[in-house]
């Protein structure tokens, strides 16, 4: 993947391979240097989604201070994030980690609240760093999931 990224700018490189395609001498040769540019374009397309997932998700997650209003929402968020099909496996998931960490067994219902906790974190997280990984211009394979 390209890594033709600065704080949200595109780099003088996408810049060039579209001069590449118009000022082509050949079609073939204008072809591929809109390849490359459509593929610097793809990049920016997976950013500004990813980024856009991370705005929504952050939203629903702080949408009120209201417990009642919010746990709905941040368990079926911590869900997906652990890849569960219900609270069942949300629980185990949960439940497994709190005993790798503290190597005792997880009382019951603190994995839940465990995977919810690691989503808020996880969320404060990407939140900070968002910025700094687009700043540096990091390629997509080297910024965190």
């Amino acid at each position: 993947m390209c890594s033709h990224w600065s704080w949200g700018f595109l780099e003088p490189d996408y810049f060039s391979t579209v001069l590449a395609a118009v000022a082509a001498e050949t079609p073939i040769q204008a072809q591929e240097a809109a390849a490359k540019a459509q593929s610097h374009l793809d990049e920016a397309a997976g950013i500004v989604g990813e980024l856009n997932e991370e705005r929504d998700r952050w939203q629903r997650a702080t949408i009120s201070s209201n417990l009642d209003e919010l746990l709905p929402g941040l368990t079926l968020e911590a869900r997906q994030a652990a890849g569960a099909q219900d609270l069942l496996q949300l629980e185990a998931s949960g439940a497994a980690d709190y005993e790798h960490l503290t190597g005792q067994e997880c009382p019951r219902g603190l994995g839940v609240v465990l995977r919810i906790l690691l989503l808020q974190a996880d969320n404060l997280l990407r939140s900070q760093t968002v910025p700094t990984r687009l700043h540096r211009g990091l390629p997509v394979s080297h910024r965190t999931s």
